[in-house]
């Protein structure tokens, strides 16, 4: 009985097996989910004279007003937007928020607000945690202009969030 030499040594075999775990390891690095844990809310405020201005919640959750805004601390509570991300450990993320974006808020009287998206408290690109699990918080500026543009009532609308992963 003649005997052929197998095509693959021991050696050999073993290097076969380490590029393709090195390959699948790769192409599993990904983010697995995003998710928003707390909505953003500007809170309750007033206006006084002839009602212009703003306020602004800033990524770490602190508020102020500009102009004619009075901030009424009582009545409702205000926050930044938080997120949630899902990822292979050690995945390098970017992510596309897009600063200054401007988003047009409809409020349940009528009217409509201005909001312009903020930064966020994260430094984009990031590698994430060994645990895979990150957060970060985005704030924003909502502009106020006149009362028969802006009447007092509840202002909603959404804005988008990106995340890009390598």
């Amino acid at each position: 009985m003649e005997t052929y030499p197998l095509p693959f040594t021991k050696r050999k075999f073993f290097i076969a097996c380490v590029i393709l775990i090195t390959t699948f390891l790769q192409a599993t690095s990904q983010v697995t989910s995003i998710s928003s844990i707390e909505n953003l809310s500007f809170g309750a405020f007033t206006r006084t004279g002839g009602g212009r201005g703003s306020v602004l919640v800033s990524n770490t959750g602190l508020r102020t007003a500009t102009g004619d805004i009075v901030l009424l601390n009582a009545l409702g509570n205000w926050q930044c937007a938080g997120f949630k991300i899902v990822s292979t450990p050690n995945t390098s993320i970017s992510g596309i928020l897009g600063p200054g974006t401007t988003v047009v808020l409809n409020g349940s009287n009528g009217g409509s607000m201005l909001f312009t998206l903020g930064g966020t408290n994260k430094t984009f690109p990031f590698t994430s945690s060994a645990s895979g699990i990150d957060y970060f918080q985005i704030g924003g500026t909502l502009t106020i202009e006149n009362s028969s543009s802006s009447p007092p009532g509840n202002y909603t609308g959404n804005f988008m969030v990106t995340i890009n992963y390598q």
